[in-house]
């Protein structure tokens, strides 16, 4: 099920977020490109989207699909586990520049349990290990600024994952600034 926000005059403030959806909520057929053309569409600035993902599409799903409307970008990620399958993706985009730029903060058990994407992660990205659980994406080029916060992992996940697109500078300044910080210590 994914939600929007719509725009809406109040008298308290110049605009106000109104969460909408569908009466009957959506049942996602199809591979998660076809399910995000079609239920989360073209993103617009200064909105706030809503989704579950009820186990058809990653966060690497929702990072390309939105990497497709903003054109090549600088991306922050923070994760606890990647796949090698969401690695080979965003290395392939990276080398024909649809990424301009990279950086990871990984959880340390991610060299357990990771342990091939995270070879290939560590020979073209950059990277801190950091206790860290959070997973927050950051997409940044001179048209868009977007915070992408969610329950999903880089991983394919058959579960209920729950997450947040943000537009708006203020989110994505929050979620830039504590990844940076991150990476710089």
């Amino acid at each position: 099920m994914l939600l929007n926000t719509k725009t809406k005059k109040t008298a308290a403030t110049e605009s106000t977020k109104i969460i909408v959806c569908d009466e009957v909520p959506s049942v996602f057929v199809g591979k998660p490109n076809d399910i995000l053309n079609k239920h989360l569409g073209e993103i617009e600035n200064g909105k706030f989207y809503q989704f579950y993902s009820s186990g058809r599409f990653s966060m690497t799903d929702v990072m390309l699909h939105i990497l497709r409307q903003t054109g090549p970008a600088h991306v922050l990620c923070g994760t606890w586990s990647i796949s090698q399958e969401s690695i080979d993706q965003l290395l392939k985009l990276y080398i024909r520049g649809g990424i301009l730029s990279m950086s990871f903060v990984l959880d340390p058990r991610i060299k357990i349990t990771k342990a091939k994407p995270l070879q290939m992660l560590k020979a073209n990205f950059k990277y801190v290990f950091k206790p860290w659980h959070a997973k927050v994406t950051t997409i940044e080029n001179k048209d868009w600024t977007i915070s992408i916060v969610s329950s999903q992992n880089m991983t394919q996940n058959p579960k209920i994952e729950r997450g947040c697109i943000f537009t708006d500078q203020a989110t994505f300044n929050f979620d830039k600034n504590v990844l940076l910080n991150e990476l710089q210590k």
